[in-house]
């Protein structure tokens, strides 16, 4: 049939049937570069940030865990203080959270999880912020406790002193009885009186040891009905003992001369040492009972929090699933639409290659020179010469339209080498400004591989580590570490770094020196690779040095100096020297973080000197006077002031005072 067409009719045939596949597969390469897009965009804007903000919501919620188990463990405040912030973990958390639920508003994956997970995250503060009051009282009730124990112990020692005191005077007044043979203050003058008197002292004293030794059974307690027990039914009992024994001796010994006070004392320690015991209010029984019911209120929450934790990482769990299950979906369409547009290739393929035999075969004769003319152009291509371009004639001939595709697509291709050339300078450009960046800075930068061995350094490293350049590459970084350090290995540095950055180190040349550094790992395509910033920190610890030495030096003065001197910030004393202490009459903590206002002698000489004095300082000048002041003791003398502010643009950041005892000059 083909043999009647011209060639004319046969390209035009041709023409229709090349546009026609050409839009096919404009087409079918949109589609199908569309749904890849799509699958893209879903994955990079929604899937992984979701995915990835999920398990770092697991690591802080990780965190919330170990941080609560420290503070169940803290032995006190300052230790509960050097704990993570819960608000630094408060922010990661509701940071990825917010992150999810962006997420989740888009895809509408999980937001029955997500609204559950963040109440029971809710829950889980309110738990922990509970936990944490209650592990502070615990404190507060131990160390209550530590000071009744000592109290206690020392009321027993001032009862044996006492006890003591009792059998040396009835010793004493038995053996002067004796010599005498009579005598009307003396009752005691036979040996069975001095031992039944000694018996009595000595189950006083051995009952209220029993007592102290009951105090550890009280300490030791672990359940409120052995508790109840030790008191109920032994100290009690020990105390009927000890009562009865001071009833005795107040009835054979409270008449006579001189033993009235001990047995008073006697009975007041041990009425002191019950109530410290055994007491109504924060006795060492009470206190103890206080502890056993914090220890179950402690063991509740823990276990609250624990199931609450467990909701957490179940939610996290489930919503991790659904993102998988979601991803999986997405690439199984992906790859459906892969399928699909491969055998679509495949058939237009199979088509184009029947149209083309049968038309080769129709006007082969026709066309040979044309054809060879291509084959030249299309080999030019394959040996890159992308310049070749096919002569197109004004007319419409055969071979128009081919040589119009031809130079298309070489000019495409032109433009795409032209592209890939700009962005090869580019690249350059960028690698030479990081490379500016790197060897710019004042500390030194090493890469490193799993084992520690320097790869490459910028220049400033040979600076820091005392080196000539290029005699690093090759070192192990654990050379530069001093032998107190213990390093062994890169993991030992990586482990340290945790509790500080500051280490002494060895420079090429083993000279010591103090340094910062930081590690952080890098990934490659063959090994592991570590980045290491290193910066010589001699200067400045030889500056903190010398400013606490220079601190001491001042506090040496202000401790030596002959006269009073206190630090007055808003009327209220913050600190004072020991000349202060003398002049006044008391010690530190009665005095500091006081107002002032206590060593004047009325409330309106307080406010009159006020007014005087503070007057003269917002001026910055200084102020001096002569002041009647009272000192702790209630003991009135006069006193020579003279005042500066510290800073006197800003006299409200406090002031020196200078006090002097004039008194005797004043008499004089």
């Amino acid at each position: 049939m083909f043999k009647l067409w011209s060639i004319r009719n046969l390209l035009q045939l041709w023409s229709f049937v090349t546009v026609f596949v050409v839009v096919s597969l404009a087409s079918i390469a949109i589609y199908s570069n569309q749904q890849f897009a799509n699958t893209q965009k879903s994955f990079t804007d929604y899937v992984l940030p979701l995915e990835n903000a999920s398990r770092q919501m697991s690591e802080v919620a990780a965190s919330f865990v170990t941080r609560q188990k420290q503070i169940v463990f803290a032995d006190s405040p300052q230790a509960i203080d050097k704990i993570i912030p819960r608000k630094q973990l408060e922010q990661e958390f509701e940071e990825h959270w917010q992150t999810i639920a962006s997420s989740v508003t888009v895809t509408g994956l999980g937001q029955q999880n997500i609204s559950s997970l963040f109440d029971n995250y809710q829950q889980f503060l309110i738990v922990d912020s509970q936990l944490s009051t209650l592990i502070l009282q615990n404190i507060a009730t131990s160390e209550l406790m530590q000071g009744r124990i000592k109290q206690a112990e020392l009321i027993e020692r001032q009862f044996q002193k006492t006890v003591e005191a009792i059998v040396g005077r009835i010793s004493l007044q038995v053996a002067k009885g004796k010599r005498a043979n009579s005598g009307s203050n003396n009752i005691l003058t036979s040996q069975d009186d001095l031992n039944y008197l000694k018996n009595l002292i000595q189950s006083s004293r051995i009952h209220v040891l029993k007592i102290i030794n009951l105090t550890l059974h009280v300490i030791q307690a672990d359940n409120v009905d052995l508790l109840l027990s030790i008191r109920e039914n032994d100290i009690k009992q020990y105390q009927s003992v000890v009562q009865n024994d001071i009833e005795q001796l107040a009835r054979n010994l409270g008449h006579v001369q001189n033993y009235a006070p001990f047995i008073t004392n006697l009975d007041n320690d041990f009425k002191q040492l019950i109530e410290v015991v055994i007491g109504e209010h924060d006795s060492i029984y009470d206190l103890r009972q206080k502890q056993l019911r914090h220890e179950q209120s402690l063991i509740s929450m823990q276990q609250k929090s624990i199931s609450i934790f467990e909701v957490i990482v179940s939610e996290l769990a489930k919503l991790s699933s659904i993102v998988n299950e979601y991803s999986e979906g997405v690439v199984s369409q992906s790859a459906k639409t892969a399928s699909k547009v491969k055998w679509s290739f495949f058939f237009i393929s199979v088509l184009i290659v029947l149209v083309m035999v049968r038309f080769v075969i129709a006007i082969s004769q026709r066309i040979t020179s044309p054809l060879i003319e291509l084959r030249t152009a299309m080999h030019a291509l394959s040996l890159q010469q992308f310049d070749k371009r096919l002569n197109v004639d004004e007319g419409k001939n055969e071979l128009s339209a081919l040589a119009r595709d031809f130079n298309r697509f070489a000019d495409n291709n032109q433009h795409l080498i032209d592209d890939l050339a700009s962005a090869k300078d580019s690249l350059q450009v960028r690698e030479q400004q990081i490379t500016a960046i790197l060897n710019g800075v004042p500390e030194a930068i090493l890469t490193l591989t799993s084992d520690g061995v320097i790869q490459s350094t910028n220049p400033e490293a040979a600076r820091v580590l005392n080196a000539e350049e290029g005699s690093l590459e090759g070192l192990n970084l654990i050379r530069f570490f001093a032998e107190s350090e213990q390093i062994k290995h890169l993991a030992d540095i990586a482990n340290m770094l945790q509790h500080s950055q500051e280490f002494v180190g060895l420079d090429y040349r083993k000279q010591p020196f103090s340094m910062w550094l930081s590690l952080n790992p890098l990934s490659s395509l063959n090994n592991d690779l570590w980045v290491c910033v290193i910066s010589d920190i001699t200067a400045r610890k030889q500056a903190e040095q010398n400013l606490m030495q220079t601190s001491i030096e001042l506090d040496t003065i202000l401790e030596n100096a002959m006269v009073g001197i206190a630090f007055i910030r808003d009327r209220t004393i913050l600190r004072v020297n020991h000349k202060f202490e003398q002049l006044f009459t008391c010690e530190r903590n009665q005095i500091e973080g006081k107002s002032i206002e206590q060593i004047y002698p009325s409330r309106e000489a307080y406010e009159q000197l006020g007014d005087q004095a503070y007057t003269v300082l917002q001026l910055g000048d200084s102020y001096e006077g002569e002041v009647q002041l009272v000192r702790l003791n209630g003991e009135k003398f006069w006193c020579s002031l003279s005042s500066k502010a510290i800073d006197p643009n800003n006299p409200e950041n406090g002031s020196i005072w200078l006090y002097e005892d004039i008194t005797l000059q004043r008499e004089n």
